[in-house]
């Protein structure tokens, strides 16, 4: 029997930072070029996962003509989204749901509505202040179909990530999800927890020998009753020996510059409890989730898919593959030497199998 292969799924969260600062030119667009030039080098796909929410405001202010002259965000993320279907990348659904109340201040600037940061925080019932959880889902599939059919009319939208992981308490969410037709869910990293006052998330029972499984109403739960699939984004512990390493490879390299011109910054230290350290997403254990921007270097990638390999080596015997997620943002994506490395690498081994344009995507399956 052959054995089966490690998949390397590349996904970006398509989206300018979580309090509406950055530049959609200089954090989205122009980052999210380079990825998928870099990705096309060797026939393979990312796939954005894209904040609808976000979408949404922008599309309503450049409609009202809020935005300076010849800023036309919604524009050109619609363009840039069309262009990626066409060329064989992918889309798929993503909330950053404090967008859902909004004041537009400037291009740039934006007051918006923390109380709604934790997608559990949207109301489970229509008829509240925003739309509901339900609505949410229903209305967030239909625009991305609505602008990416026209480009392929094969294109499903049927697999989500929640913004900031913040997916828990999960039930209404899932039930939501069953209900519109989005079949995989890729929130859950395993072995991590964060609560930094604003970002909570709890992945620290979720099955690290499992590559992929059934969920009902508990992401870290699998449940052969489930019709939800959670395929998770790769992490691993790093030693501190090792992660010292990388760090000084990082420095050395400078791989931590962001995208040129991206001048837009995080959310507030002061909304949240801790220090601004806790927002790196570098929790109980070491833990990290495998990112192919942020900084990231080859070797420290390298490492990741060598752990999966490890770590799923019944299942490859067995013959099956393996989905390995990364994630990325764009507006962290400050060079693509290190990815090209990557895939130039990757693209050598008999035993890894990337996300290939030729194929059908792996969320459209």
């Amino acid at each position: 029997m052959a054995k089966g292969k490690l998949v390397l799924l590349l996904t970006a969260d398509y989206e300018v930072f979580g309090n509406g600062t950055g530049s959609v030119k200089h954090c989205l667009i122009n980052p999210a070029e380079e990825i998928m030039r870099t990705c096309e080098r060797y026939g393979s796909r990312v796939t954005f996962f894209v904040d609808v929410c976000e979408y949404w405001a922008f599309k309503t202010e450049e409609d009202k003509g809020s935005f300076s002259e010849g800023y036309l965000p919604a524009t050109l993320i619609k363009n840039q989204l069309q262009d990626a279907i066409r060329r064989g990348h992918d889309v798929q659904l993503h909330f950053h749901p404090q967008w859902l109340d909004y004041k537009f201040i400037s291009d740039q600037k934006w007051e918006l509505n923390y109380d709604y940061w934790r997608l559990s925080m949207v109301p489970a019932q229509e008829g509240g202040p925003v739309m509901s959880i339900k609505e949410l889902f229903a209305k967030g599939k239909q625009t991305l179909e609505d602008m990416l059919q026209p480009v392929s009319a094969e294109y499903k939208c049927q697999a989500f990530r929640a913004g900031a992981w913040c997916i828990q308490p999960e039930a209404d969410v899932i039930k939501a999800m069953e209900e519109v037709g989005i079949k995989y869910d890729s929130t859950v990293a395993p072995g991590i927890k964060i609560d930094d006052g604003i970002t909570k998330c709890d992945f620290l029972g979720a099955p690290f020998k499992i590559s992929q499984w059934k969920i009902t109403d508990n992401v870290v739960e699998p449940n052969e009753d489930g019709k939800v699939i959670e395929v998770p984004i790769f992490s691993s512990n790093l030693t501190t020996a090792r992660s010292n390493i990388y760090r000084a490879l990082k420095l050395a390299r400078r791989t931590y510059k962001g995208p040129k011109g991206c001048t837009g910054k995080p959310v507030a230290a002061e909304i949240a409890k801790s220090t601004p350290k806790s927002l790196l997403v570098k929790v109980k254990g070491g833990s990290k989730m495998f990112d192919f921007c942020g900084g990231a270097t080859f070797e420290e990638m390298r490492f990741m898919v060598n752990t999966a390999k490890r770590r799923f080596r019944d299942i490859l015997k067995e013959g099956d593959d393996v989905p390995v997620v990364a994630i990325g943002h764009p507006k962290n994506f400050g060079t693509s030497k290190e990815l090209n490395k990557l895939l130039l690498k990757m693209s050598k081994r008999k035993s890894v199998r990337l996300d290939k344009l030729s194929q059908k995507s792996f969320w459209q399956s």
